[in-house]
């Protein structure tokens, strides 16, 4: 059984909690830029999403939209933009509290990454792939 422990779950709160903290976290600026981007959970990534985006179904979280730096500047969020993260995904890959906090962090900073224009080589270079 150590070497096979059970997924870790956690509630709603709490992981709720452990977003804002993540987002509470970043500089003020970026909080101020992201404000009126929805940042959403669901348990696994949908069917439509792994087929139609070619996504892994073990993804931690995604942003959908038109990142910053490719839009307007005169155009508003779209209703489209958005991040999502996978509670259960992230769960199966932490063995405890402490990791899904940490994990939750990088998943945040990494989809506003995206948002902002960031592609994943930028993100590796700061940690955050």
């Amino acid at each position: 059984p150590l070497l096979f422990p059970l997924p870790l779950h956690v509630s709603e709160d709490f992981f709720s909690s452990a977003i804002e903290v993540a987002v509470q976290n970043l500089p003020a600026s970026v909080r101020e830029y992201i404000a009126d981007v929805p940042l959403t959970v669901e348990d696994f990534p949908s069917l439509e999403m792994v087929r139609g985006e070619r996504l892994s179904p073990q993804i931690l979280g995604l942003f959908m939209g038109v990142p910053r730096t490719q839009a307007s500047h005169t155009e508003q969020v779209s209703d489209l933009d958005r991040v999502i993260l996978f509670k259960r995904n992230l769960e199966k890959i932490c063995r405890n509290q402490d990791e899904l906090i940490e994990q939750i962090q990088i998943t945040v900073r990494h989809e506003i990454g995206h948002y902002l224009g960031l592609d994943e080589d930028d993100l590796e270079r700061l940690g955050l792939a």
